[in-house]
């Protein structure tokens, strides 16, 4: 573990070289503040916009990767090798239970249109991002097949509570190799938090993954060894 990022109370802080002081994380109210907006909003969003969810194609991808974005944070990632989803939010509601927030608008694909899924890729705890009804649904849908997912140090606490056993927490710049891609845990500016007394007890950051395979198939790298791309999983606007 990189001490350099642990607190003296357990929780993990930004390095000082990325300090960002003059910006501080909005504290627990603030951040009510703003869900209570988002909840409540009334000027310029419908209260509900329909969207038809896309038709996935069912053939395998040979070459390249085929990417769809679902909404929000959430990406769709198709390879040769291995089938990644990001931040899944797959149904059209976020948050506690007793203060779920409706999305305006539904999940660009349904769980039932989603191919098997290899690993899933959460970059932190926020309900926007770390959604356990969606995790739930794409372990039910592939029983006997689960993917691996990737989170940060502490966020295995809550997946075991919940029952999903199939995962594995990194430091920044820790990795773990799923189907011939390396995924890189990395280092990203952000906070984490899911209640009241929670702030930063569990770790963010962002993805790289690395394609292992002697021959690539990633676009324009054919025949080369350790192809590197770049998935931030929900956190490439942070950066």
């Amino acid at each position: 573990m990189h001490v350099s990022h642990v607190a003296s109370d357990g929780s993990f802080r930004r390095p000082a070289l990325h300090n960002r002081e003059r910006f501080p994380d909005p504290t627990f109210w603030e951040e009510v503040e703003i869900a209570w907006t988002l909840r409540t909003k009334t000027k310029n969003w419908p209260d509900h916009f329909q969207t038809t969810p896309a038709e996935l194609s069912k053939d395998p991808v040979l070459r390249g990767i085929r990417v769809l974005w679902v909404g929000h944070a959430t990406a769709l990632i198709e390879t040769p090798t291995v089938n990644i989803i990001t931040d899944p939010v797959l149904f059209d509601s976020i948050g506690p239970t007793l203060f779920l927030t409706k999305t305006v608008t539904n999940p660009g694909v349904t769980v039932g249109g989603l191919p098997r899924i290899d690993v899933v890729l959460i970059s932190h705890n926020h309900y926007d991002h770390l959604d356990l009804k969606s995790i739930h649904a794409i372990v039910n849908q592939q029983r006997g097949s689960a993917p691996t997912v990737l989170v940060g140090l502490g966020v295995g606490n809550l997946l075991k509570k919940e029952g999903i056993s199939s995962f594995s927490e990194l430091d920044w710049d820790q990795s773990v190799t799923v189907k011939d891609t390396r995924f890189v845990f990395l280092e990203a500016i952000h906070t984490s938090r899911r209640g009241m007394w929670d702030t930063n007890k569990t770790l963010w950051g962002r993805f790289s993954s690395i394609l292992l395979r002697e021959e690539s198939t990633l676009p324009g790298t054919p025949h080369t060894a350790n192809t590197s791309n770049t998935y931030m999983s929900g956190m490439v606007h942070l950066n």
